[in-house]
């Protein structure tokens, strides 16, 4: 029977405790969040300054351009993290998905009142996230007519990013149909031009033959 063998890193998770291994899987979560937040942060100077146009490939692109091209984020992606910035604590806390889906459902009071309460639980003061006391939490500081309303902006935000994934999609099938035909028509040239040379070449000897028959008497 063969084993795996075992990676540097998998030795010594071996000599640490349960608590020790969830306490680095909520380290690294921390830097991940706190990552998401920094770049928003970034990203956010770059589109309100438009100093992303110094970068002269995108000097007459939208910003939405920029951040797919760039970084491989989604301008929907990118709207959902602006929406957690003023709530750095909680996004580094349960997540920036989670904050600002309490923001476009509960608005700006009723998210602060929902993360009071959350922050309360003796379960988030003991470094736990317990999602369904959370989710029901947030449900009730909801606003019906905001959660409508995130409801319909996620379906557009989603019909956007299909509509301009088959735009984009068409467009390359039309650029290798371009290529393909600028292709055989390079070879048709070489063809050509090579039979020209050819037909030249011919009618040289032909001229050459009728200069040397002797002439008739």
């Amino acid at each position: 029977m063969q084993y795996e063998q075992k990676t540097i890193a998998q030795l010594q998770y071996d000599e640490m405790s349960i608590t020790q291994l969830e306490n680095a899987v909520r380290k690294a979560l921390k830097r991940f969040k706190c990552g998401i937040i920094e770049a928003a942060k970034l990203l956010r100077y770059l589109q309100r300054t438009n100093r992303y146009k110094e970068n002269a490939r995108y000097a007459k692109e939208p910003f939405k351009v920029y951040l797919d091209d760039q970084f491989g984020v989604r301008m929907g992606t990118y709207m959902e993290w602006v929406k957690a910035l003023p709530y750095e604590k909680e996004a580094e806390t349960f997540g920036v998905g989670l904050v600002s889906k309490t923001v476009s459902t509960c608005g700006k009071k009723g998210a602060e009142r929902a993360f009071a309460e959350i922050s309360a639980l003796e379960e988030v003061k003991k470094k736990s996230v317990p999602r369904e006391k959370i989710e029901e939490i947030i449900e009730k500081h909801t606003d019906p007519k905001r959660k409508e309303a995130a409801k319909k902006e996620r379906n557009d935000w989603r019909a956007m990013y299909v509509t301009e994934r088959a735009a984009h999609l068409a467009t390359k099938a039309e650029l290798q149909k371009a290529q393909k035909t600028i292709i055989e028509q390079a070879e048709q040239i070489r063809k050509l031009t090579k039979n020209g040379e050819i037909m030249l070449e011919v009618k040289r000897i032909m001229n050459e033959s009728k200069d040397c028959e002797p002439e008739l008497k």
